[in-house]
C-alpha cells in the first residue's frame, strides 16, 4: 500500500507587521511533524481564512500551498525518514 501525506491541522500567528508565520502539521504513515514558513501574501492568507469558516480542510489546504515551496525540501527528507525507519523495523522483525 502507497500511503499519502495528510495535512492535520494548520495554525497561523502573526509574526511582524504584513508577515504570517504558517504551521502545518502533517500525517504520514501515522507519523506527525510540524513544518512552518514564514509568508507576506497576506491576501491569500485572509482568502483561505475566509473559506475556512465553511469548510476547515479546503482552509489547510490553501494554507499549505501557501508555504509549500518553502518546505518541500524538508517534508521529502522527513518522508524518507519515516520511510527508512519503516523498511529498518521491517528488516528487524525478519530476524
Amino acid at each position: 500500500m502507497n500511503a499519502t501525506i495528510k495535512i492535520y491541522d494548520c495554525d497561523i500567528k502573526s509574526v511582524a507587521y504584513g508577515i504570517k508565520r504558517i504551521t502545518v502539521e502533517l500525517e504520514y504513515k501515522g507519523k506527525y511533524e510540524k513544518f512552518d514558513a514564514l509568508s507576506n501574501n497576506l491576501e491569500a492568507i485572509e482568502a483561505a481564512k475566509e473559506v475556512g469558516q465553511t469548510d476547515w480542510d479546503q482552509r489547510n489546504a490553501d494554507l499549505f500551498e501557501i508555504i509549500e515551496d518553502k518546505i518541500d525540501s524538508a517534508i521529502e527528507s522527513w518522508v524518507e525518514e519515516c520511510d527508512l525507519m519503516e523498511n529498518t523495523s521491517d528488516t528487524q522483525n525478519e530476524f
